[in-house]
C-alpha cells in the first residue's frame, strides 16, 4: 500500500499535538498549576528542553589568590570587570566683566630710594645630613643694612620681638613694605597666609595654586588657582581674604603675570601643548586682548618700574627655527605688545628662577647658564644632587638700554635688588659646598659674604623700610 507524503506529514502533526497536550496535562497536575501566566510560561520552558541549551551553571569556587598574584590570573573564571569612565571636569564658563565706566585712578609712583639702607629678609633651611649651627632656628631672618651697604646689626629672627614666629618657606613683602605674605610650597600648591610683622601670627588666605604677584596698591595679590572648583587667575584682598576671578583661559595654566606700576593693567601668559599666548587686560580682568600667539612656551616676568616695557619669555629661538647658534630666551616688549627685543644672556628657564627688574628699570638681573654641568643632564641626577641648582649657573645683570651684560657671580641664584639699585643680593655656593647670602655691585665688584653658616640661606628680599 502506498502512503502519500501528505498523509505522513498529517500523522506527524497529530502525534506532535498529542505530545503537547500530554505536557500541558502534566504541568496542570502540579501543585503550582494556579501560578500566573509568567510562572506557567517559565514552567513550560523548563519542560521543553532545547537541543542547544547547556546545563545549569555550577557554583563558582571562592577566589583567594596568593599575594602578589592578580585575581584575574589566579582565578580565570572570574568575569572581566568593565571600568566606568571618569567624567572630565569642566569648570563653569567664566565671562570677563564689563570694563568700568570710568577708568580707575592711576596709583602714584613713589620716589626711588637714594641709598641701600633697609632690611635684608631671607629664609633658612637645612639639608638632610647637614649639621646646623648650635643656635640655629628655622624660619625667616633679617639683616640690617646701612647707607653704605654694610651690615649694621647681627642676624635676627623675624619678626623682631615676635612671640610665635610662623615658619614659612618664602616671605613676600608688599610693594610698600608694610604688609607681609608667607608662602609655603605643598603638594597641593602654594599655601598663602597673611603675617603680622609684630607677632608673627598668621591668617590663612588661599591654597591650591601658585602665588604670582602683588598688586602695586599693596592691598591685594594675584594667585593662579589650579586645584579648585574654579581654576583661573584670581585677585585676593589681603585684609578680608576675599577673592574674585579675573581670567580663566581655556588652558587653565597661568604662567606669570605683570601688573603695570599704576595698577590699572595686567599682562599674563597661558600655555597648553599647542597654544602659547600672552594677554593684556584691565586689572579686574575686563577687556582681555591678545598680545602674543607664539609656537614657543611663554611666561610673563614683570613690568618695568617706568611702565614702558614688559619682561617675558615666548619668542621662538633660532634653535627652534633651525639655526645653529644659541640665543637668549628672555625678551622685552613695549606695553602694547608691539616692539620686541631679545636680551643677550642665556636665561635658565623652567627651574623656578625669576628674573627681576632694577628699581630704576634700566637693568634686569637673572640666572643664566655659565658652564655645562653633568647634574643638569638627567632629571634623576638633578634630584639627587641638592646643590645642582647652583652648579653651572650664574647671576647676570644686563643693561637693557645699552645692551651690556655683566657676570655677577658663578654658582649663584636668587638675585634681589637694593632699594636704590646700587647693590644686588644673591645666594651662592662656595668651594666648601656651603650656601650663603652675598651682596655685590651690579657689575660683580665689591662682593661681600653676609652669612657664614652650614644652613641654606634662601629667597632674599631687600626692604627699603622695616615692615
Amino acid at each position: 500500500m502506498r502512503i502519500s507524503a501528505r498523509t505522513i506529514v498529517s500523522a506527524l502533526a497529530v502525534v506532535g499535538l498529542m505530545a503537547l497536550v500530554a505536557i500541558f496535562a502534566r504541568v496542570a497536575a502540579r501543585p503550582d498549576a494556579t501560578a500566573s501566566p509568567e510562572t506557567a510560561g517559565s514552567s513550560l520552558s523548563s519542560a521543553l528542553t532545547s537541543p542547544f541549551a547547556t546545563s545549569a551553571a555550577q557554583a563558582q569556587p571562592p577566589c583567594n589568590p596568593p599575594w602578589p598574584t592578580p585575581p584575574a590570573v589566579a582565578c580565570p573564571w572570574l568575569p572581566t570587570p568593565v571600568p566606568s569612565p571618569t567624567p572630565w571636569y569642566r569648570p563653569t564658563a567664566w565671562i570677563p566683566p564689563t570694563p568700568p565706566a570710568q577708568t580707575p585712578t592711576a596709583l602714584p609712583t613713589g620716589p626711588i630710594a637714594d641709598n641701600p639702607s633697609g632690611l635684608l629678609l631671607f629664609s633658612t633651611g637645612v639639608l638632610s645630613g647637614v649639621r646646623p649651627s648650635p643656635n640655629y632656628q628655622p624660619g625667616a631672618h633679617t639683616l640690617a643694612i646701612d647707607r653704605s651697604g654694610i651690615v649694621a646689626s647681627p642676624m635676627e629672627r623675624w619678626p623682631i620681638g615676635g612671640v610665635t614666629p610662623t615658619r614659612v618657606g618664602q616671605m613676600a613683602p608688599s610693594p610698600d613694605g608694610r604688609s607681609m605674605l608667607g608662602i609655603s610650597a605643598s603638594e597641593g600648591g602654594d599655601v598663602v597666609v597673611a603675617l603680622d610683622p609684630q607677632s608673627g601670627q598668621s591668617r590663612f588666605i588661599v591654597s591650591g595654586g601658585v602665588f604670582v604677584a602683588w598688586h602695586p596698591n599693596s592691598l591685594a595679590f594675584y594667585y593662579s588657582r589650579i586645584f579648585s572648583g574654579s581654576p583661573g587667575l584670581w585677585k585676593f584682598e589681603v585684609a578680608s581674604g576675599n577673592g574674585v576671578m579675573v581670567a580663566q583661559p581655556a588652558t587653565l595654566d597661568i604662567t606669570g603675570i605683570a601688573v603695570s606700576p599704576d595698577g590699572r593693567t595686567i599682562v599674563y601668559g597661558t600655555n597648553t601643548f599647542d597654544t602659547h599666548q600672552i594677554w593684556r587686560a584691565n586689572s579686574d580682568g575686563s577687556a582681555p586682548t591678545l598680545l602674543l600667539d607664539s609656537p614657543a612656551i611663554v611666561a610673563v616676568w614683570g613690568w618695568s618700574p617706568a611702565g614702558n616695557a614688559i619682561l617675558f619669555t615666548g619668542e621662538p629661538t633660532p634653535q627652534q627655527k633651525g639655526a645653529n647658534k644659541p640665543v637668549p630666551n628672555l625678551w622685552i616688549m613695549d606695553s602694547e605688545g608691539g616692539t620686541k627685543k631679545p636680551l643677550k644672556g642665556s636665561f635658565k628657564f623652567g627651574y623656578g628662577f625669576q628674573p627681576v627688574w632694577s628699581p630704576v628699570g634700566d637693568k634686569v638681573a637673572y640666572v643664566g647658564v655659565s658652564t655645562s654641568h653633568a647634574c643638569w643632564s638627567k632629571d634623576d641626577t638633578y634630584r639627587a644632587d641638592p646643590y645642582c641648582r647652583y652648579r653651572g649657573v650664574a647671576v647676570y645683570v644686563e643693561d637693557v638700554n645699552r645692551g651690556t651684560l655683566k657676570l655677577v657671580r658663578d654658582n649663584a641664584i636668587d638675585p634681589a635688588w637694593s632699594p636704590d639699585g646700587s647693590w644686588l643680593a644673591f645666594t651662592a655656593l662656595d668651594s666648601h659646598q656651603q650656601v650663603d647670602l652675598w651682596i655685590s655691585k651690579p657689575d660683580g665688584s665689591d662682593a661681600r659674604r653676609l652669612t657664614d653658616t652650614p644652613e641654606l640661606e634662601l629667597h632674599p628680599t631687600w626692604l627699603g623700610r622695616t615692615p
